[in-house]
């Protein structure tokens, strides 16, 4: 399931407010993780992310410098997984 336009709306100003210019790199591993959510009602961690979204650890962390999940949270404004 693809996001909604607002939906995309929300992530690209809470992008611009962080100075990250979003690629389709980056929209890839958002979908998943709001997908994963919609699934699961719970937020995947970065294991999750790598395994079931056969994404790489290194391009996780290049995308999204620091800590990838917590920045997915925040452009999403989903909740951070119980485990971090």
């Amino acid at each position: 399931m693809r996001l909604t336009a607002g939906e995309r709306a929300d992530v690209q100003t809470r992008a611009a407010e962080i100075d990250l210019v979003l690629t389709d790199d980056h929209w890839a591993m958002i979908e998943f993780a709001v997908n994963y959510y919609r699934r699961n009602q719970t937020m995947c961690n970065l294991r999750t992310i790598v395994r079931e979204g056969d994404f790489d650890k290194k391009t996780a962390y290049r995308l999204f410098p620091g800590n990838p999940i917590k920045r997915i949270c925040y452009l999403t404004g989903l909740p951070m997984p119980p485990e971090c």
